[in-house]
Formats: structure tokens, sequence, C-alpha cells
């Protein structure tokens, strides 16, 4: 699995190019082998130095028999190709189909964005999003809620914060100039953003609707407060030169690539099967939730001990969320971990299936990637069936996973004991760059039920979770993130310092020059600021051989997007370590 992230350019390159070659080619033998048995049957007029494709013949030599044979399987498996890449193009013109858009409150959606445009900002302290005395006493370490001070302070252009927020949010815009953003190009974004519309046909809508009931004010109010952030007013009227330059997700096409179904489907299958296979026969068992058609799968073991204790001497059930790729084959490591390992066999582990971005192109759920009321839903029928209402549970998620792992946050406060999360995801714009993330533009976004999701299906105010809604955000033993420093689907250091205002620390000290290094590509869609000093949690002896993290922040400066995963990397077992109870363990010729 490490070849993977250690894989010259030239290698990425040419294995991407023989995959679209694999399925040309099996293009090639089916054509050819159509048009030699039209000749065969006079169907076609072939001159008699046509080369005829190997066919068996009571008279073949061993060798022609064989050479028969071979082409024989060749054209099955071509033609198997074939039919499934007309397949594969049918579906990817299914899902250019724009979503229904769900209705929601156009206040909550104000609120998602007055608190995104507050993060980095220092809170207010009669700001209604601070924490009340009462949820102070009922979890100190919940994290600190964004600032709306900015509403009646402007800040001024000139401020570095503001000036920071106008380079970045200009990615909407593909990265142009922030003067070249006028008011409608922006209102045309929020419609898109968060409505899922156009802006004219916003307008259309409005005329139908009392002036109480329409939307524009709505926006129009966004703007402002866009305004009052970024420290200047935006010029009225309309650019028409970022007419095609405005990134709209749901209107943008579905990028999906061609992928052979014997060479990754097929392989991908296999492997995943070979690992479900060792989770039942390690007594694990697969299950669906039975709330509503297509409900949540998911692999369960709880042990006969844990039954025969007495409820408030269980320890917490542990759920596993994987993210996005080939479902668990990136995960064999620590699935291991959690079906042999004597902590893993103390509790019940769950472990969640999602065919949507795990390329199981077949599963009925391909294209029906559950919303947050729905795996909310399956996942409160799986506490009641298993009795996890009364010990609570523990949740470990990686990338896509940590999406879920914040909905079961917002539905169960009160259930989750702890939280680890591994490389958390937020959407952008990213420009591939580096081998790294051409292959995983290949394999994982362009893969077609991922594309389908994250273009389709992906809805962000849904997925954001706010430092003050997490229980123990700031306190290590409960709440711990992992940042891949090259990690190109997010930017890892300005995460870092969203997790830093929001209230978290730091496990070890991070050098500037490594947590503020530019990762290569663009920002993600919360942004956050980078003019916080940096923490300097105190560390554990430096004459021992391993050192213990005082904060929640674990930094990766030279890991990509899933690499602390790979068998025998050190932060893995660090992560181990911390399920484990005995907090953040570092060797100290590491970070």
């Amino acid at each position: 699995m490490s070849l993977i992230f250690n894989a010259p350019a030239f290698a990425v390159d040419v294995g991407i190019k023989l995959v679209y070659g694999f399925i040309g080619g099996c293009w090639l033998v089916v054509i050819y082998r159509m048009v030699s048995l039209g000749g065969q049957l006079a169907i076609l007029p072939l001159p008699s130095s046509f080369p005829r494709y190997p066919a068996f013949s009571s008279t073949s030599t061993t060798t022609e028999y064989w050479l028969s044979l071979g082409g024989e399987i060749l054209f099955a498996i071509s033609l198997l190709e074939v039919i499934f890449s007309i397949y594969c193009l049918y579906l990817i013109r299914c899902a250019q189909a724009l979503p229904h858009s769900t209705p929601r409150s156009l206040e909550l959606l104000k609120d998602l964005i007055i608190h995104a445009l507050g993060s980095g900002l220092e809170s207010d302290p009669s700001s209604p999003y601070r924490r009340t005395t009462d949820e102070k006493e009922h979890d100190p370490d919940l994290g600190i809620a964004p600032s709306t001070e900015f509403l009646t302070k402007p800040l001024p252009f000139d401020h570095p914060k503001a000036k920071d927020f106008r380079e970045n949010h200009s990615i909407w815009f593909q990265n142009c100039r922030w003067e070249d953003i006028y008011r409608e190009n922006h209102l045309e974004w929020l419609c898109a953003a968060l409505l899922n519309k156009s802006l004219e046909k916003v307008k259309e809508e409005d005329k139908l609707k009392s002036k109480e009931d329409a939307t524009l004010p709505h926006l129009d109010e966004l703007v402002v407060a866009y305004e009052k952030r970024v420290g200047v007013r935006l010029p009225d009227g309309y650019n028409e030169y970022l007419s095609d330059k405005t990134i709209r997700l749901f209107k943008d096409p579905v990028r999906a690539s061609l992928r052979p179904l014997t060479l990754s489907y097929g392989l991908t299958w296999t492997a995943n099967e070979i690992i479900r296979q060792i989770l039942r026969y390690k007594g694990f068992e697969l299950k669906c939730c039975s709330n509503r058609k297509n409900g949540l799968k998911y692999f369960v073991r709880v042990p006969d001990s844990w039954k025969k204790l007495p409820a408030d001497q269980r320890p917490p059930a542990l759920l596993f969320i994987h993210g996005i790729g080939t479902g668990f084959l990136l995960y064999n490591s620590l699935i291991k971990y959690l079906a042999f390992s004597a902590w893993g066999n103390e509790r019940p582990v769950m472990i969640f299936v999602q065919p949507h971005i795990s390329m199981e192109i077949f599963s009925p759920a391909y294209f029906l990637p559950p919303n947050e009321t729905q795996l909310t839903g399956d996942v409160n029928e799986v506490f009641e069936d298993l009795g996890f209402h009364e010990t609570g549970v523990e949740l470990l998620a990686h990338s896509n996973g940590t999406v879920v792992s914040g909905w079961i946050i917002k539905a169960f406060p009160k259930l989750v004991k702890r939280c680890c999360l591994l490389d958390p995801i937020c959407f952008g714009k990213v420009t591939c760059a580096t081998r790294l993330e051409k292959l995983l533009r290949f394999g994982m976004a362009e893969e077609l039920g991922t594309a389908f999701y994250t273009r389709r299906r992906f809805n962000w105010a849904d997925a954001v979770l706010w430092p003050h809604q997490v229980p123990g955000f700031r306190d290590p033993k409960r709440f711990i993130v992992l940042l891949s420093g090259k990690d190109a689907i997010i930017n890892a250091s300005r995460i870092r310092r969203y997790l830093l205002d929001g209230g978290m620390t730091d496990a070890f000290p991070i050098p500037p020059d490594t947590s503020n290094s530019s990762q290569g590509h663009d920002e993600p869609l919360i942004q956050v600021e980078i003019d916080r000093p940096d923490s300097r949690p105190v560390t554990g002896n430096a004459s021992t051989s391993e050192r213990i993290g005082s904060g929640g922040i674990l930094f990766d400066s030279g890991a990509a997007h899933g690499q602390a995963l790979v068998p025998g990397h050190p932060y893995l077992k660090a992560i181990i370590g911390w399920l484990e109870g005995d907090g953040i363990r570092m060797k100290n010729d590491l970070q």
C-alpha cells in the first residue's frame, strides 16, 4: 500500500494510460472478432490476406488449440468490458441530472454562512453563538464558537484577516481578482451554494411571492455580511467575465472516468470480499437497518463477555466509518486491529458499509447515498437494538467518514464518549499538480459513485460541524484529530489553525515553517484564519524514548491523505495507543 504514496509521477501517468488503454484494447478485440466473423459467414467481403481470428477446428494442432482457447477467453473478457463500459456511459449520463433540492430554512442557511464568516475571528462576549453558562457546566471542554462582532464592527480593508479572506474566497470564482467580483456575481454563487438554483430562477420565483417571503432580500443581507467581513463594498451589477468561471457544485457536470470491470471493480470487490470473510471468521455479522429501503448496512460484533457485564460497567461500543475510495481495502490494518486485538474483543465494534463511496457499482444503494436524517435514523435503530444508548459510543472516522461522524455527534451528543477524526474533509476546488493528486482524482474523485455523491448529493450545510458542537473538543482524552501535511484534498495547515482557534492545542510543538507550508492547492470551503500564534504544549521528558502529547491535534507534515493508515506507520500506532487509553505517544525521533 505504501508504494501508492511513493509512486513516481511517470509510473502514475503510465498506470492511468494503461487503464484507459485496456478498455480501448477490449473494444478493438471485439470489433476485430466481429469483422472476422462477418468474413467467415460471408457477410463482409474481406480479402483473403485478412488475418483471421483464431478459431477451433477438428484439424487443429495442440498449439492452435491453446491459441484458439486463449482467443476465446480474451474475446469473452473483452465483450464483458465493452458491455460494462456502455453501461457505465449510460450511468454517467443519468448522473448528470440535477438533484431535487431539499427545502431548507433560509434562516438556517444564513446562520451557517454567518458562522463561516466569523471563523477565525476573536469571539465576542455578547455573541448569541457563544456558549451559555448551562452549556459550560454541562461540558466545559466544548469548543469556542465563531465571532459575529464583524456584523456590527466591520473589518477595515487593510486588516490582515480581511485580506486573507478576500484572497481565499476568490477560489470560487477560479482565483480571479477580488475587484472583478460584482454584487450579482456573488448573489449568483450564493444561489447555487445555498439553493441549488440560478440567480435568474430565484428572481422569477420572487415575482410570484409576497415581499415577506421573497428570497433575494435574505441573500442581499448575506452579501452585506460578506462586505463587512472583507472590508470593502462589492461593485453593483454583473461581471460577464465571470459568467462561466463561478464554481457551482451542483450545476457543474459530473466528471467521471471509465474504468475496467475486471481490473478495477473486480479486483476491488475481491479484496473487500476477503476482508469481509475475515470479519465473519472473527465473529462479525453483516446486518441491515430495516426502518427504510436500502438502509444502512454494517458489520457488528458484540462479545458475550460484554453482554454479561452490568450496564454501568460495559465499555462503550466503537463505530468505525471509512472514507471515499475502495471500501475496506485501505483500512485493512485498522480493521485487522479491531478484529483481532484484545481491546477490540472487549467491546462491541461496528463497521459501516457504504457502497456509494466504495466502488460497489452493482449495489442497489450505489446511487442512493443517505442524507443526514436517513443516516441518523439508521444509527438510532442500531443503538436501540444493541443497547448502545446505555453505554454510549466511541467514533473513529476517516476522510468522508468524518462527515457521517459529525451527523452522529450532532444527533447524539450525550452518547459520544470519545471521537477520533482522521484526515477530516472539507470540499474545495483542487487543481491536480502532483502525481499523488492525479492518482487521487482518477482513483477516487472521478470514480462514478464518488463523483455522483460529491457533485449531486453532498450537502455542505449538513456536513458542517462546529467546534462548539463537539463534546470534549478541548480534551485530548476525548477528542483528537489527525492531519496530513501533504493532503491533496484539504489544506491541513488551515484546518489546524481552525482547530486552534476553536480551542484545541497541538499534541506536540509544530515548527512554524512546517505547519504553514503551502500544500500546492486551493483552500477548503470553510475558510479559517492563519494569524494566530502557534500553541506550544508541554511534552514529555526529552531524555525518554517517547513523548506523550498534551493536545488533541496530530500533524503529520510528511504524510499524504490516508497515508497514516498504512501498516506500520507511527501515527497509526499512536492512534491505536490513544484508543486503548494510553494517550498520544510518539518516539522522540518522529514528528
